[in-house]
Protein backbone atom coordinates (compact mmCIF):
# COMPACT_ATOMS: atom_id res chain seq x y z
CA UNK A 1 0.00 0.00 0.00
CA UNK A 2 0.94 3.66 0.25
CA UNK A 3 3.65 4.93 2.56
CA UNK A 4 1.85 6.34 5.62
CA UNK A 5 4.92 7.78 7.31
CA UNK A 6 8.69 7.57 7.33
CA UNK A 7 11.33 8.66 9.80
CA UNK A 8 15.00 8.29 10.75
CA UNK A 9 16.07 6.50 13.92
CA UNK A 10 17.56 8.48 16.78
CA UNK A 11 21.24 8.23 17.72
CA UNK A 12 20.42 5.32 20.05
CA UNK A 13 18.56 3.47 17.27
CA UNK A 14 15.03 4.08 18.58
CA UNK A 15 12.09 5.26 16.49
CA UNK A 16 8.38 5.96 17.13
CA UNK A 17 5.35 6.34 14.89
CA UNK A 18 2.53 8.11 16.75
CA UNK A 19 -1.19 8.66 16.10
CA UNK A 20 -1.65 5.71 13.76
CA UNK A 21 -5.24 4.82 12.94
CA UNK A 22 -6.62 1.95 15.03
CA UNK A 23 -7.70 -1.25 13.27
CA UNK A 24 -5.57 -0.64 10.17
CA UNK A 25 -2.87 -2.99 8.82
CA UNK A 26 0.69 -1.69 8.74
CA UNK A 27 4.11 -2.93 7.63
CA UNK A 28 7.30 -1.49 9.17
CA UNK A 29 10.33 -1.77 6.86
CA UNK A 30 13.85 -0.65 7.86
CA UNK A 31 16.05 0.68 5.04
CA UNK A 32 19.64 1.91 5.00
CA UNK A 33 22.25 1.57 2.26
CA UNK A 34 24.94 -0.94 3.15
CA UNK A 35 22.89 -2.71 5.82
CA UNK A 36 20.71 -5.78 6.08
CA UNK A 37 17.98 -6.28 8.69
CA UNK A 38 16.47 -9.20 10.57
CA UNK A 39 13.57 -9.50 10.15
CA UNK A 40 13.33 -7.70 6.83
CA UNK A 41 9.89 -6.30 7.77
CA UNK A 42 7.39 -6.36 10.64
CA UNK A 43 3.70 -6.80 9.67
CA UNK A 44 0.74 -5.74 11.83
CA UNK A 45 -2.57 -7.14 10.59
CA UNK A 46 -4.88 -4.86 12.62
CA UNK A 47 -3.42 -2.29 15.00
CA UNK A 48 -5.31 -2.41 18.33
CA UNK A 49 -2.55 -1.58 20.84
CA UNK A 50 0.96 -0.17 21.10
CA UNK A 51 3.42 -2.44 19.29
CA UNK A 52 7.20 -2.82 19.65
CA UNK A 53 8.89 -3.75 16.36
CA UNK A 54 12.62 -4.31 16.84
CA UNK A 55 15.14 -5.08 14.14
CA UNK A 56 18.74 -6.30 14.18
CA UNK A 57 20.96 -4.38 11.72
CA UNK A 58 23.98 -6.03 10.13
CA UNK A 59 26.57 -4.16 8.11
CA UNK A 60 26.89 -5.59 4.59
CA UNK A 61 30.14 -5.68 2.63
CA UNK A 62 31.30 -6.37 -0.89
CA UNK A 63 33.85 -9.08 -1.53
CA UNK A 64 35.93 -9.18 -4.71
CA UNK A 65 38.72 -11.31 -6.11
CA UNK A 66 40.19 -12.89 -9.23
CA UNK A 67 41.10 -16.26 -10.69
CA UNK A 68 44.36 -16.33 -12.65
CA UNK A 69 46.31 -18.81 -14.74
CA UNK A 70 50.05 -19.37 -14.40
CA UNK A 71 50.76 -16.51 -16.77
CA UNK A 72 48.89 -14.13 -14.47
CA UNK A 73 46.02 -13.73 -16.91
CA UNK A 74 42.44 -13.81 -15.68
CA UNK A 75 40.38 -16.95 -16.31
CA UNK A 76 36.76 -16.34 -17.23
CA UNK A 77 33.82 -18.68 -16.82
CA UNK A 78 34.85 -20.04 -13.41
CA UNK A 79 31.99 -20.53 -10.95
CA UNK A 80 32.82 -19.07 -7.53
CA UNK A 81 30.78 -20.02 -4.48
CA UNK A 82 30.60 -17.95 -1.25
CA UNK A 83 29.32 -19.42 2.01
CA UNK A 84 28.93 -17.32 5.18
CA UNK A 85 26.77 -19.18 7.70
CA UNK A 86 23.29 -19.25 6.17
CA UNK A 87 24.34 -16.92 3.33
CA UNK A 88 25.07 -18.80 0.10
CA UNK A 89 25.98 -16.82 -3.03
CA UNK A 90 27.24 -17.99 -6.44
CA UNK A 91 28.73 -15.96 -9.29
CA UNK A 92 30.92 -16.51 -12.36
CA UNK A 93 34.20 -14.81 -13.23
CA UNK A 94 34.16 -12.40 -16.15
CA UNK A 95 36.50 -12.52 -19.12
CA UNK A 96 39.23 -10.86 -17.03
CA UNK A 97 38.92 -13.42 -14.22
CA UNK A 98 37.28 -10.99 -11.76
CA UNK A 99 34.32 -11.81 -9.52
CA UNK A 100 32.37 -9.86 -6.89
CA UNK A 101 29.80 -10.55 -4.18
CA UNK A 102 27.56 -7.91 -2.62
CA UNK A 103 25.53 -8.15 0.59
CA UNK A 104 28.05 -10.18 2.59
CA UNK A 105 27.23 -9.89 6.35
CA UNK A 106 29.66 -8.28 8.81
CA UNK A 107 31.65 -10.49 11.14
CA UNK A 108 30.98 -13.67 9.22
CA UNK A 109 33.72 -16.17 8.50
CA UNK A 110 33.28 -16.99 4.83
CA UNK A 111 34.65 -19.57 2.44
CA UNK A 112 35.31 -18.80 -1.23
CA UNK A 113 35.48 -21.87 -3.49
CA UNK A 114 36.13 -21.89 -7.27
CA UNK A 115 34.83 -24.64 -9.52
CA UNK A 116 35.10 -25.37 -13.25
CA UNK A 117 34.99 -28.71 -15.09
CA UNK A 118 38.48 -30.07 -15.73
CA UNK A 119 40.26 -27.44 -13.60
CA UNK A 120 42.29 -27.77 -10.40
CA UNK A 121 42.73 -24.66 -8.24
CA UNK A 122 45.23 -23.61 -5.61
CA UNK A 123 44.07 -22.97 -3.02
CA UNK A 124 40.86 -24.89 -3.53
CA UNK A 125 39.08 -22.89 -0.80
CA UNK A 126 39.92 -19.56 0.86
CA UNK A 127 38.61 -18.51 4.31
CA UNK A 128 38.01 -14.75 4.66
CA UNK A 129 36.32 -12.23 6.94
CA UNK A 130 34.69 -9.70 4.57
CA UNK A 131 34.89 -6.61 6.84
CA UNK A 132 38.63 -7.20 7.29
CA UNK A 133 39.44 -8.53 3.82
CA UNK A 134 37.32 -6.94 1.06
CA UNK A 135 39.77 -8.20 -1.59
CA UNK A 136 40.32 -11.95 -1.62
CA UNK A 137 43.80 -13.27 -2.35
CA UNK A 138 44.09 -14.41 -5.99
CA UNK A 139 43.11 -17.97 -6.77
CA UNK A 140 45.43 -19.73 -9.20
CA UNK A 141 44.61 -22.44 -11.71
CA UNK A 142 47.04 -25.29 -11.07
CA UNK A 143 45.93 -27.28 -14.09
CA UNK A 144 42.97 -27.30 -16.44
CA UNK A 145 41.69 -27.43 -19.98
CA UNK A 146 42.59 -24.10 -21.59
CA UNK A 147 41.22 -23.35 -25.04
CA UNK A 148 42.18 -20.86 -27.77
CA UNK A 149 40.72 -20.36 -31.25
CA UNK A 150 41.50 -19.20 -34.79
CA UNK A 151 38.73 -18.85 -37.39
CA UNK A 152 41.09 -18.02 -40.28
CA UNK A 153 43.52 -20.38 -41.96
CA UNK A 154 44.19 -22.00 -45.34
CA UNK A 155 46.60 -24.45 -46.96
CA UNK A 156 47.50 -25.44 -50.51
CA UNK A 157 49.59 -24.10 -53.37
CA UNK A 158 48.73 -20.46 -52.59
CA UNK A 159 48.40 -20.19 -48.79
CA UNK A 160 50.56 -21.57 -45.97
CA UNK A 161 49.50 -21.44 -42.33
CA UNK A 162 51.69 -21.88 -39.25
CA UNK A 163 50.61 -21.92 -35.61
CA UNK A 164 53.28 -20.76 -33.12
CA UNK A 165 52.83 -22.05 -29.56
CA UNK A 166 54.58 -20.81 -26.42
CA UNK A 167 54.50 -22.38 -22.97
CA UNK A 168 55.64 -19.58 -20.66
CA UNK A 169 54.80 -21.49 -17.47
CA UNK A 170 57.08 -23.58 -15.24
CA UNK A 171 55.01 -26.71 -15.91
CA UNK A 172 54.96 -29.04 -18.92
CA UNK A 173 51.83 -28.74 -21.06
CA UNK A 174 50.00 -31.34 -23.12
CA UNK A 175 48.59 -29.58 -26.18
CA UNK A 176 46.02 -30.76 -28.73
CA UNK A 177 45.73 -28.67 -31.90
CA UNK A 178 42.45 -29.47 -33.66
CA UNK A 179 42.08 -28.31 -37.26
CA UNK A 180 38.53 -28.02 -38.65
CA UNK A 181 37.63 -27.97 -42.35
CA UNK A 182 34.52 -26.39 -43.94
CA UNK A 183 33.00 -29.86 -44.39
CA UNK A 184 33.41 -30.71 -40.68
CA UNK A 185 36.36 -33.07 -41.09
CA UNK A 186 38.78 -32.65 -38.18
CA UNK A 187 42.45 -33.46 -37.79
CA UNK A 188 44.49 -33.41 -34.58
CA UNK A 189 48.17 -32.76 -33.85
CA UNK A 190 49.32 -33.48 -30.29
CA UNK A 191 52.36 -31.80 -28.75
CA UNK A 192 53.98 -32.08 -25.34
CA UNK A 193 55.65 -28.78 -24.50
CA UNK A 194 58.29 -28.60 -21.75
CA UNK A 195 58.28 -25.60 -19.41
CA UNK A 196 59.42 -22.34 -21.03
CA UNK A 197 59.39 -23.71 -24.56
CA UNK A 198 58.16 -22.93 -28.08
CA UNK A 199 56.69 -25.15 -30.81
CA UNK A 200 55.32 -24.70 -34.34
CA UNK A 201 52.43 -26.67 -35.84
CA UNK A 202 51.44 -26.66 -39.51
CA UNK A 203 48.06 -28.11 -40.52
CA UNK A 204 49.70 -29.66 -43.59
CA UNK A 205 51.39 -32.12 -41.23
CA UNK A 206 48.06 -33.93 -41.70
CA UNK A 207 47.14 -35.29 -45.14
CA UNK A 208 43.47 -34.39 -44.62
CA UNK A 209 44.37 -30.73 -43.97
CA UNK A 210 46.16 -30.08 -47.26
CA UNK A 211 44.64 -27.73 -49.83
CA UNK A 212 41.72 -26.55 -47.69
CA UNK A 213 40.40 -23.70 -45.60
CA UNK A 214 40.93 -24.45 -41.94
CA UNK A 215 39.98 -23.18 -38.48
CA UNK A 216 41.86 -24.12 -35.30
CA UNK A 217 41.00 -25.11 -31.73
CA UNK A 218 43.93 -25.34 -29.28
CA UNK A 219 43.38 -27.27 -26.04
CA UNK A 220 46.11 -27.44 -23.39
CA UNK A 221 46.66 -28.41 -19.76
CA UNK A 222 48.49 -25.11 -19.15
CA UNK A 223 47.74 -21.66 -20.61
CA UNK A 224 49.41 -21.59 -24.02
CA UNK A 225 50.10 -18.40 -25.97
CA UNK A 226 49.31 -18.94 -29.66
CA UNK A 227 49.87 -16.86 -32.79
CA UNK A 228 48.96 -17.69 -36.39
CA UNK A 229 50.95 -16.55 -39.43
CA UNK A 230 49.76 -16.97 -43.03
CA UNK A 231 52.01 -16.58 -46.08
CA UNK A 232 50.82 -16.65 -49.67
CA UNK A 233 51.84 -17.30 -53.28
CA UNK A 234 54.35 -19.97 -52.26
CA UNK A 235 57.09 -17.31 -52.42
CA UNK A 236 55.89 -15.75 -49.17
CA UNK A 237 55.78 -12.20 -50.59
CA UNK A 238 52.68 -11.53 -48.50
CA UNK A 239 51.81 -12.45 -44.92
CA UNK A 240 49.70 -11.51 -41.92
CA UNK A 241 49.65 -12.64 -38.30
CA UNK A 242 47.12 -12.66 -35.48
CA UNK A 243 46.93 -13.81 -31.87
CA UNK A 244 44.46 -16.46 -30.78
CA UNK A 245 40.98 -15.72 -29.45
CA UNK A 246 39.99 -16.73 -25.92
CA UNK A 247 36.38 -17.81 -26.36
CA UNK A 248 33.48 -17.97 -28.81
CA UNK A 249 30.72 -15.36 -28.44
CA UNK A 250 27.18 -14.91 -29.72
CA UNK A 251 27.90 -11.43 -31.15
CA UNK A 252 30.86 -9.81 -32.93
CA UNK A 253 31.44 -6.31 -34.33
CA UNK A 254 33.63 -5.59 -37.37
CA UNK A 255 34.07 -1.84 -37.92
CA UNK A 256 36.76 -1.88 -40.62
CA UNK A 257 36.13 -3.18 -44.12
CA UNK A 258 35.79 -2.18 -47.76
CA UNK A 259 35.12 -3.82 -51.09
CA UNK A 260 35.91 -0.62 -53.03
CA UNK A 261 39.06 0.15 -55.06
CA UNK A 262 39.74 -3.51 -55.74
CA UNK A 263 39.77 -4.75 -52.13
CA UNK A 264 38.52 -8.28 -51.51
CA UNK A 265 36.83 -8.66 -48.11
CA UNK A 266 36.26 -11.95 -46.30
CA UNK A 267 34.52 -12.82 -43.04
CA UNK A 268 35.66 -16.10 -41.47
CA UNK A 269 33.30 -17.84 -39.04
CA UNK A 270 34.28 -20.81 -36.90
CA UNK A 271 31.73 -22.97 -35.12
CA UNK A 272 33.68 -25.19 -32.68
CA UNK A 273 30.50 -26.63 -31.13
CA UNK A 274 28.56 -29.84 -31.70
CA UNK A 275 25.45 -27.91 -32.82
CA UNK A 276 24.96 -25.93 -36.04
CA UNK A 277 25.00 -22.14 -35.61
CA UNK A 278 22.46 -19.87 -37.32
CA UNK A 279 24.41 -16.67 -37.95
CA UNK A 280 22.99 -13.33 -39.04
CA UNK A 281 25.31 -10.77 -40.64
CA UNK A 282 24.00 -7.21 -40.66
CA UNK A 283 26.14 -5.37 -43.22
CA UNK A 284 26.25 -1.64 -42.34
CA UNK A 285 26.76 0.76 -45.26
CA UNK A 286 27.52 4.49 -45.40
CA UNK A 287 24.45 6.62 -44.58
CA UNK A 288 21.75 6.94 -45.70
CA UNK A 289 21.82 3.42 -47.14
CA UNK A 290 19.95 0.78 -45.11
CA UNK A 291 21.76 -2.33 -43.85
CA UNK A 292 21.94 -5.49 -45.91
CA UNK A 293 20.97 -8.47 -43.75
CA UNK A 294 21.78 -12.09 -44.56
CA UNK A 295 21.55 -15.33 -42.57
CA UNK A 296 23.90 -18.31 -42.83
CA UNK A 297 24.03 -21.78 -41.27
CA UNK A 298 27.51 -22.67 -40.02
CA UNK A 299 27.73 -26.46 -39.49
CA UNK A 300 29.00 -27.85 -36.21
CA UNK A 301 32.77 -28.29 -35.96
CA UNK A 302 33.50 -26.33 -39.12
CA UNK A 303 34.97 -23.19 -40.67
CA UNK A 304 32.74 -20.99 -42.86
CA UNK A 305 33.84 -18.41 -45.46
CA UNK A 306 31.88 -15.30 -46.51
CA UNK A 307 33.29 -13.45 -49.52
CA UNK A 308 31.57 -10.13 -48.89
CA UNK A 309 32.10 -8.70 -52.41
CA UNK A 310 29.93 -11.47 -53.87
CA UNK A 311 27.14 -11.52 -51.29
CA UNK A 312 25.02 -8.72 -52.80
CA UNK A 313 25.32 -6.10 -55.54
CA UNK A 314 25.04 -3.44 -52.81
CA UNK A 315 28.18 -4.92 -51.21
CA UNK A 316 30.26 -5.16 -54.39
CA UNK A 317 32.06 -1.80 -54.09
CA UNK A 318 31.54 0.02 -50.81
CA UNK A 319 32.86 0.67 -47.33
CA UNK A 320 31.15 -1.76 -44.97
CA UNK A 321 30.99 -2.68 -41.29
CA UNK A 322 29.19 -5.68 -39.83
CA UNK A 323 27.38 -6.95 -36.78
CA UNK A 324 27.58 -10.75 -36.64
CA UNK A 325 25.01 -12.38 -34.35
CA UNK A 326 24.27 -16.02 -33.59
CA UNK A 327 20.49 -16.24 -33.69
CA UNK A 328 20.19 -19.64 -32.02
CA UNK A 329 22.59 -18.97 -29.13
CA UNK A 330 25.46 -21.11 -30.45
CA UNK A 331 28.66 -19.12 -29.85
CA UNK A 332 31.11 -18.66 -32.73
CA UNK A 333 34.51 -17.15 -33.54
CA UNK A 334 34.68 -14.41 -36.20
CA UNK A 335 37.69 -12.89 -37.99
CA UNK A 336 38.03 -10.57 -41.00
CA UNK A 337 40.58 -10.62 -43.86
CA UNK A 338 41.16 -8.01 -46.59
CA UNK A 339 43.35 -8.31 -49.69
CA UNK A 340 44.33 -6.05 -52.59
CA UNK A 341 45.82 -7.31 -55.85
CA UNK A 342 48.33 -5.22 -57.78
CA UNK A 343 51.74 -5.09 -59.50
CA UNK A 344 50.72 -8.16 -61.45
CA UNK A 345 50.29 -10.24 -58.29
CA UNK A 346 47.23 -11.77 -56.64
CA UNK A 347 46.75 -10.36 -53.16
CA UNK A 348 49.74 -8.06 -53.41
CA UNK A 349 48.79 -6.73 -49.96
CA UNK A 350 46.61 -8.03 -47.15
CA UNK A 351 45.80 -7.83 -43.47
CA UNK A 352 43.69 -9.75 -40.98
CA UNK A 353 42.08 -9.22 -37.58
Amino acid sequence: GAVVSSMTTEADGTYRFADLERGQAYVVIPVRDGYGFTPGAHAIDALDEDVVADFVAVRLYSLTGEVNDKNGSGVGGVQVELRCGTTHLVTTTGAGGRYAFDGVPEGASCTVTPEAPGFTFGPGTIVVTPCATPEVAPIDVVEGLFTRYFAEGATGLFFDTNIALMNATDTAADVRVRFQRPDGVEGVVSVTMPPLSRATVNPEQLDEMRDTAVATVIESTQPIIADRTMHWDGMGYGSHSESSIAQPLTQWFLAEGTTAAGFQLFYLVQNPNTTDAVVEVRYLLPAPQPPVVKTYTVPAGSRFNIWVNLEDTKLASTDVSAVVTSRNGVSVIVERSMYLSGHGRTFDAGHES
